[in-house]
């Protein structure tokens, strides 16, 4: 087969639109890797298919008859998308999926640009939104070397906009001047035509210099556009009804290669600032003396003057000493302690306090927070998203962390004690979360607070592996949903967990243990709903876990063990099922507030092991061959008068149900498991 020639896009300037901004986004990275060259690749190959894209689009949509044009559309469109695809399969191993997305917006800008362009004819916007699409080659590289998308891949799109489309408008400036068909223009006439071209670019530069003086940008964006800028006062000043094609061309793209140039050397000069500002902070003498005494660590040091004087992106290390609070962190930092320096709350509001995005605090004890619960007085109290919050120890502080209107954050690894010496009501939570959403709470060790972990309105949280103890609630849990927990302890407690008002609840491989208290429980669900607890030891608590208003939720693989009540449900809970979990050695199985709660006690035909089952399995399939009823006189009698618990041991309530089991004719509730188990589920609750 003959290949048919490649076609190749007309629209010169789209080449220096396309690559130009790349070369910016990799000059603000800061370094040339082997991903950029993949990228470039790929990028090359997208581009080159935009031509057969465009024709293989309009034959499908007016059915023009021209098959060999259509060959060599579908042909080098398969070509270049292929190698487009092969460029960019190293990027995906390396976990770069965002770039999908960057070109998933490119494709909307194209499919844009030739929907208008069909029914108008090429106007500004229309080749705005062309930009829009090109430009996105910009944060593209940036994120293909740093492997971050974040405020400064944002603002590499904008400027580099905000740049080409200053040459869009002037461009089209020059076409509508040509268009006039006059030799000579007169100034108000030139002013007419030239009117927004001035007006844009005059903008862009406000625009960039309001961005740069509120430090989203650096002050070299600005630099940047001023020679476009001049050009563009000059070129209106100079309009004519001639228009050089080919001058115009590499005027631009001279202007673009400044752009790129003065965009690379700023950040080379920003870059040698940061290598210089990013060794360690040093707090200690710089005496040449190696004695003892002028190694000391100088505690008159302001850590706050140096948090205020350090630039944005700063990571600022902290020797061990004492260092005083407050402290305010209010740009991007990273503080890292070593060997745990001490940050002293001066006894009122917050120890530390995080509103600036994407910082991290690790290594440190801070002790000293506030006394006033309604002023969220905390250890490290956080007002800000995409925080890393690790390896501290808080300890005198009436809430431990408090997460405030914060998204994104990891919190990790943390030591929380409270106020011991208060009353429990006076206390604060270890971890506090209030409308804040996608946190993540992994390997913290909390004690003698009020709460261990408070979660209010705070939907997709992921907790796990934290330990949580001595204290009123593990977790006291409110109006959150899709939120999981994963290998979690919560022990010796009044009460495990407190989970309410919420739907689509993750619970596994969990330990709610040994939670003793008036009127304890391992878990209280109160009105919840579709979800799962799976492979939980929930044992010696006073009840294993209580239901009220609680409606299709699974509970599967777990052992529920050696509590004084193993379920208690009032009959408004409804339409949850049991499935192979192992009920063993509980005083009761079942303190039910009610006749019937619509329980499935068994699905796909396995119910659940009871070892107070005393039934029988001729046939040997493991499955008991009679009913278990979960029931008995007392328990019937306790679930309606609970102060009757106190002669649950006593001779009389046990030959109560002695009496109840040997003569069933009083059937005091419905609950019975058909397919008992007749052997304990082997669970593997460690992984």
């Amino acid at each position: 087969m003959r290949v048919p020639p490649p076609v190749i896009p007309k629209e010169h300037g789209a080449w220096a639109v396309l690559f130009v901004p790349m070369l910016v986004g990799v000059s603000i990275a800061g370094k040339l890797t082997l991903n950029v060259l993949f990228l470039a690749l790929a990028t090359l190959g997208v581009f080159l298919s935009y031509v057969p894209a465009q024709t293989l689009l309009r034959e499908w949509l007016v059915a023009s008859p021209a098959p060999e044009r259509v060959r060599a559309a579908k042909f080098w469109a398969v070509v270049c998308l292929g190698m487009g695809a092969l460029s960019m399969l190293p990027l995906f191993f390396q976990n770069l999926w965002w770039l999908l997305g960057i070109g998933i917006l490119s494709v909307i800008a194209f499919l844009a640009n030739f929907v208008l362009t069909r029914h108008h004819s090429k106007t500004v916007p229309i080749d705005l939104i062309s930009v829009l699409g090109l430009t996105l080659s910009a944060p593209a590289a940036y994120y293909t070397v740093t492997g971050k998308l974040d405020q400064a891949a944002v603002m590499l799109w904008l400027m580099n906009f905000l740049f080409f489309g200053s040459g869009i408008v002037y461009v089209h400036t020059k076409l509508r001047a040509a268009a006039m068909k006059k030799a000579d223009l007169s100034f108000h006439e030139k002013l007419s035509l030239g009117k927004l071209n001035l007006i844009y670019h005059f903008v862009v530069l406000a625009i960039v210099g309001i961005l740069a003086a509120k430090k989203f940008t650096p002050l070299f964006a600005v630099v940047a556009f001023v020679p476009m800028t001049i050009h563009a006062i000059y070129g209106t000043l100079k309009l004519s009804n001639t228009v050089r094609f080919k001058n115009l061309g590499l005027i631009l793209l001279a202007h673009a290669l400044i752009f790129a140039l003065l965009f690379a050397l700023g950040a080379s000069l920003i870059f040698a600032q940061n290598d210089k500002a990013q060794s360690p902070i040093s707090l200690q003498s710089e005496s040449n003396d190696p004695s003892p005494t002028a190694s000391r660590i100088i505690t008159d040091i302001s850590l706050q003057a140096l948090i205020n004087a350090a630039a944005h992106g700063d990571t600022i290390f902290v020797p061990a000493g004492s260092y005083s609070g407050n402290l305010v962190i209010a740009k991007k930092l990273a503080l890292i302690g070593r060997d745990l320096p001490v940050i002293w709350g001066d006894g009122n509001g917050s120890t530390v306090l995080i509103t600036a995005d994407s910082c991290a605090f690790k290594g440190f004890v801070v002790e000293r927070s506030g006394r006033m619960l309604v002023h969220e007085d905390a250890g490290i109290l956080i007002k800000s998203n995409g925080n890393a919050v690790a390896e501290n120890v808080l300890r005198d502080v009436l809430f431990g962390i408090y997460l405030l209107n914060a998204d994104d954050n990891i919190i990790a690894h943390n030591q929380i004690f409270g106020r011991k010496e208060l009353e429990l009501g006076e206390r604060g939570s270890g971890i506090h979360i209030w409308n804040s959403h996608r946190n993540r709470f992994i390997g913290n060790v909390i004690r003698e607070a009020r709460d261990g972990i408070y979660i209010q309105y705070a939907n997709h949280t992921w907790i796990e592996g934290n330990e949580v103890f001595d204290l009123r609630y593990g977790v006291h849990y409110m109006y959150a949903d899709s939120n999981v927990f994963l290998h979690n302890q919560f022990h010796d407690n009044v009460a495990g967990a407190a989970i309410m008002y919420s739907k689509d609840i993750t619970i596994r491989h969990n330990r709610f243990v040994h939670n003793r208290g008036f009127a304890s429980f391992g878990i209280l669900f109160q009105d919840c709903h579709d979800s799962e607890a799976d492979s939980n030891i929930i044992a010696d608590n006073v009840v294993g876990i209580f239901f009220e208003a609680t409606t299709n939720n699974v509970f599967r693989h777990n052992i529920i063990a050696q509590n004084d009540v193993a379920l208690q449900m009032f009959q408004n809970s409804e339409r949850n099922t049991f499935t192979e979990n192992n009920f063993i050695d509980n005083l009761n199985p079942l303190s039910l507030v009610g006749k019937r709660t619509l329980t499935h006690w068994s699905r796909n035909g396995k119910g659940n092991y009871w070892s107070a089952y005393d039934g029988y399995d001729l046939d040997h399939d493991s499955i008991g061959d009679v009913p278990m009823k979960i029931q008995n006189v007392f328990d019937y009698l306790e679930g309606q008068y609970p102060n009757l618990r106190l002669y649950l041991y006593s001779p009389a309530s046990q030959a109560l149900a002695a009496a109840a089991r040997a003569f069933p004719i009083i059937e005091i509730n419905r609950e019975m498991d058909e397919h008992p188990l007749m052997r304990p589920v082997d669970l593997d609750v460690k992984n």
